[in-house]
């Protein structure tokens, strides 16, 4: 599901800048939680709460990178198109 018009004008008073931080340092979790992940899954059995809970939390920064990217490709398409 994309953003709403609401959604990208409630994001108007944030510089671009501080979204662009927002996405390069979410990545940085990301990468983060995937070198967790990966360790974890060497104790697969006795792990399976935090796998689930760590893939849970990369899912969710993912999808924060997808609505940041959104926000940018509005932006850029004002600019183009207006």
């Amino acid at each position: 599901m994309g953003l709403t018009i609401e959604q990208y004008k409630k994001s108007e008073n944030i510089p671009t800048f501080e979204i662009e931080m927002d996405i390069d340092e979410t990545q940085i979790e990301i990468n983060e939680l995937q070198k967790e992940l990966n360790a974890l899954k060497g104790e697969r059995q006795s792990n399976r709460l935090m796998i689930y809970i760590t893939k849970v939390k990369i899912k969710q920064r993912k999808s924060f990178i997808g609505n940041l990217t959104s926000i940018l490709e509005y932006r850029k398409s004002l600019v183009i198109g207006g």
